[in-house]
């Protein structure tokens, strides 16, 4: 084969040397081939492999990226989301999710608040519902009062027209 030949092939790696003699004149040339199939077909594999990993390492890093956001977000939202909804149907009994000193923090402190909100609401509607009971009360026995000193007053105002026509 010619050296031409040689290079323009992808499987085969190709080396020319030559040697000189003592007066620089060339006296041999030497060509040096390889076959490196085998080489390439490793690397694709090694590749594959490569990618394969990766891809294998990126699904386990968004896995536990999932499960680390699961349990240090959407799980302490979930229980405020149910303290609020309970709060919000009068039960403020609830347990309010214990947090650090970040966003979490605040919102429980937030949470807090409008426990504290939701429990005084509850006793003012409470004082103002026994004042208008008690008004209501103190309503009913004046309008008593003048009712029974109205039918007096009749009684009296009747007896004396009775009284005065039996004279007659």
């Amino acid at each position: 084969q010619s050296e031409e030949d040689l290079t323009n092939n992808a499987d085969l790696i190709s080396s020319k040397v030559s040697l000189m003699d003592d007066f620089g004149n060339i006296w041999a040339i030497a060509i040096v081939q390889n076959d490196i199939r085998s080489l390439n077909h490793n690397l694709a594999n090694q590749r594959l492999v490569a990618f394969g990993a990766l891809v294998a390492v990126i699904l386990f890093i968004l896995l536990l990226g999932g499960i680390l956001l699961q349990a240090v977000t959407f799980k302490p939202l979930r229980h405020f989301a149910d303290a609020m909804k309970t709060i919000s149907e009068g039960n403020t009994e609830v347990e309010i999710p214990k947090t650090g000193r970040d966003e979490m923090g605040t919102m429980a402190n937030a949470l807090v608040l409008l426990r504290k909100s939701s429990i005084e609401l509850k006793e003012f509607q409470e004082m103002v519902a026994e004042q208008n009971s008690q008004q209501q009360a103190a309503m009913q026995a004046k309008l008593q009062e003048m009712s029974d000193k109205l039918d007096a007053e009749l009684r009296e105002t009747v007896s004396a027209i009775q009284s005065k026509m039996s004279n007659l």
